[in-house]
């Protein structure tokens, strides 16, 4: 049986612990880039922290036009009326 250790060529090692492996990954998988991004990439590349901490680089015009979209998108939610 393998180790753990023997598992994974060097190259893809390397790859896997410095994080280009997610990269790689996203830029294959166009259908999944933004859950690999939110859970593997953006931390990597911008520190730790949350959505709401990216809202302090937008304008104050931005952030209404942010806003809404939000609104008018639970609103549609509440009005659409789904057909058979």
């Amino acid at each position: 049986m393998l180790s753990e250790d023997d598992r994974l060529s060097g190259r893809m090692k390397e790859s896997w612990e410095k994080g280009d492996f997610w990269v790689c990954c996203a830029s294959n998988k166009s259908w999944a880039f933004d859950v690999i991004h939110w859970a593997n990439i953006d931390h990597r590349f911008f520190g730790p922290g949350d959505l709401e901490d990216l809202l302090e680089f937008l304008t104050l015009e931005e952030r209404a036009e942010i806003a809404g979209f939000v609104q008018r998108i639970f609103r549609e939610k509440d009005e659409r009326v789904l057909e058979n």
